[in-house]
């Protein structure tokens, strides 16, 4: 009885085990990462694993649309890369009948097919002016950004056959007076 609890502790799982992924996208075992990052020689099938780890991501998030081109661009200069596989927009709306859960375009659209637009005078505002009043943000929308992120393994120098130099640092001081 260990603890009080009246059984044995169970072995954890190890901390690598699933997280990763292999070139198909599958969840890489730990026993493979160890294996391939302990050999002398890789496969070139099993290459990528020793440049870099690959870690699938999901982000959702809401997102002015206007500002969505930004994101990505974030995304594939920020330091730890991430390669965007597939972005939805809203993707858990519906298609309704009053225009809330459409598109902008399809509400938008919607609003006009009924002789209704923004700025009708039969009371019925359309479906673009029931969606502005329903959103306080209208150019809101739903993102899910799914993606790989990179994380690179140091350089073997050794292995690439580079020396690495010996260089003195030049103290503060002494570069001020040159």
């Amino acid at each position: 009885d260990e603890g009080g609890y009246g059984g044995e502790v169970a072995a954890l799982p190890h901390p690598a085990e699933g997280r990763y992924v292999d070139d198909n996208y599958a969840p890489l075992s730990a026993e493979k990462l160890k294996e391939v990052m302990q050999a002398e020689s890789t496969s070139p099938e099993d290459a990528y694993i020793r440049v870099a780890k690959r870690v699938p991501i999901r982000m959702r998030l809401s997102i002015d649309q206007k500002k969505l081109s930004s994101l990505l661009i974030a995304c594939a200069n920020s330091e730890l890369t991430v390669e965007i596989r597939e972005l939805r927009l809203n993707p858990s709306d519906t298609v309704g009948g009053n225009g809330f859960g459409r598109s902008g375009a399809d509400a938008f659209r919607s609003g006009y097919e009924d002789g209704g637009g923004p700025d009708s005078r039969r009371g019925n505002r359309g479906a673009l002016g029931g969606l502005l009043e329903a959103n306080a943000f209208p150019f809101d929308v739903t993102a899910e950004i799914y993606g790989i992120i990179y994380i690179f393994n140091p350089v073997d120098n050794q292995t690439l056959g580079i020396e690495e130099e010996d260089t003195e640092e030049v103290p503060a001081d002494d570069v001020a007076s040159l």
